[in-house]
């Protein structure tokens, strides 16, 4: 049993790798409650810290979650893991070996590759031989908080995106509403095999016989394969500046009645869907209706995202009807 391969968290892997060894409950019971006692006890070592957080035994803001924990164990891989002594109280790896796996945490040329890059260079120590290294513990605790800060301010602005692909408002996406997104606003690298394998390593939410998306698992899947930036959000909607979205979002506000008479002519005109796909459609459009009228109140830019996505799409099966798929549950699973 791997921690990778598990959808679990820490201490639920911990306790089930106990059970496995000892094959009691009562004991396995006891070893976990001896094993955070000698973890709080030592909680001022660092790399007993980092375990600690990962066991959830600190305030939940605190406390690391699995993909934090997969991120951890990505690093430790990528550094060679542990070659001697594993009580030695300090390990020192490669300066080089540590800065090039930082591309995998930020993007290169971005201002959060410059930032932890010259974080990672500040930890700079010579070894033995005169060569530039650094403390695991200590650089692994650095891309640990950089890779939360990073997430984290991704949510800011992949929040948009997210509830652009929620085209029917339940709070999760779809494989559907993912590959839509995807093909338009990723369009020149769309390429649907990938972009459902994607889905599946990141999907996390059992919904009405399909697996799905949800916002956390969506924000770790844009930080880590650099989509749906703001920056790109804008490409898609050809904003020039900031400021164009309320024009925009007053021009499509004024039009609606119009765009949603075009669309419903369009879906009408769809022969390929089925009754459940038309029930589905008619019902982002009813959802984005009624956003429509609340645009003064709300953040207009997913909405504005939501809108040209049904346009291009429904304009796309329209002109191209034999390369719609007939999106599925089987399909999840058959690519």
């Amino acid at each position: 049993m791997c921690i990778r391969d598990r959808h679990g968290e820490m201490p639920l892997y911990v306790y089930l790798n106990l059970l496995n060894q000892y094959g009691f409950k009562k004991i396995a019971d006891q070893k976990f409650a001896i094993l955070v006692l000698s973890v709080r006890k030592h909680i001022k070592v660092l790399r007993v810290n980092i375990f600690a957080r990962m066991l959830e035994l600190f305030d939940t803001r605190l406390n690391y979650g699995v993909e934090e924990v997969k991120k951890y164990l990505e690093a430790f891989d990528y550094l060679g893991g542990v070659n001697s002594d594993p009580y030695e109280m300090r390990y020192l790896v490669p300066l080089s070996k540590a800065l090039e796996f930082i591309k995998q945490i930020a993007g290169k040329d971005t201002s959060d590759f410059t930032e932890l890059r010259t974080d990672i260079e500040a930890l700079r120590e010579v070894d033995s031989k005169k060569q530039p290294v650094v403390d695991m513990d200590v650089y692994l605790s650095h891309i640990l908080e950089k890779y939360r800060l990073i997430v984290n301010k991704t949510k800011a602005f992949v929040g948009n995106a997210f509830a652009a692909a929620d085209l029917d408002a339940n709070g999760m996406i779809t494989l559907h509403e993912f590959l839509l997104l995807f093909r338009h606003i990723e369009s020149e690298n769309f390429d649907k095999e990938q972009a459902v394998g994607l889905f599946q390593r990141y999907c996390d939410v059992f919904h009405e016989d399909e697996m799905n998306l949800s916002f956390d698992k969506f924000s770790f899947l844009c930080v880590e394969n650099h989509l749906f930036s703001d920056q790109q959000q804008d490409l898609f909607l050809q904003l020039s500046k900031k400021e164009d979205v309320k024009a925009l979002g007053q021009t499509t506000a004024e039009r609606w009645e119009v765009t949603k008479t075009d669309f419903e002519i369009r879906l009408r005109q769809i022969t390929i869907l089925d009754r459940k796909e038309l029930q589905n459609w008619t019902k982002i459009l009813e959802v984005l209706d009624s956003r429509i009228h609340k645009l003064h109140e709300m953040d207009p830019k997913p909405i504005l995202i939501a809108v040209k996505i049904m346009d291009l799409e429904t304009k796309r099966i329209l002109r191209e009807p034999v390369s719609y798929t007939h999106l599925t549950l089987p399909t999840i699973y058959s690519v």
